[in-house]
């Protein structure tokens, strides 16, 4: 199954969101002084819910279209079935999988740079840039 440009970026933008939620909630706790508040920090299948849960409260706060408020209801009775062990096991193949890709787009550089066409060098590190990024946020999620 392909993956669209737009449903990649769409993954991309949710991992930096919920990567970001949970840096703040980090840093507002560390603020006020409040070191049961980072027990508090939900992870796993509830981390999930409460991103879907936030992300369904703006969109209907935002008067979203009807479509989207749909599907955030759907991913919200999907989560509710969230298993733990699942989860981070999903999550530890998605890493795996980036992780591959990151050594593949290595290899390309490598090859690249022994032929030494700046044009392909430079796309070639673009790409592993990109790969690299990808396996930083599925790294970030897979803590998450």
């Amino acid at each position: 199954m392909q993956k669209t440009a737009a449903g990649v970026a769409r993954h991309r933008i949710h991992a930096v969101r919920g990567a970001a939620l949970v840096g703040a909630t980090l840093a507002l706790a560390a603020v006020f002084g409040d070191v049961d508040a980072q027990a508090e920090i939900p992870t796993g299948c509830a981390a999930k819910i409460q991103e879907v849960e936030q992300a369904l409260d703006a969109a209907q706060r935002a008067h979203a279209d009807n479509a989207r408020i749909a599907g955030l209801r759907v991913a919200l009775a999907m989560s509710h079935k969230c298993d733990d062990k699942t989860l981070a096991k999903a999550r530890a193949a998605k890493v795996a999988e980036k992780q591959s890709k990151v050594d593949t787009r290595q290899e390309v550089l490598n090859r690249e740079l022994r032929d030494g066409d700046a044009n392909r060098i430079s796309r070639a590190k673009q790409k592993l840039d990109r790969a690299m990024q990808e396996l930083d946020a599925a790294r970030i999620e897979q803590r998450s």
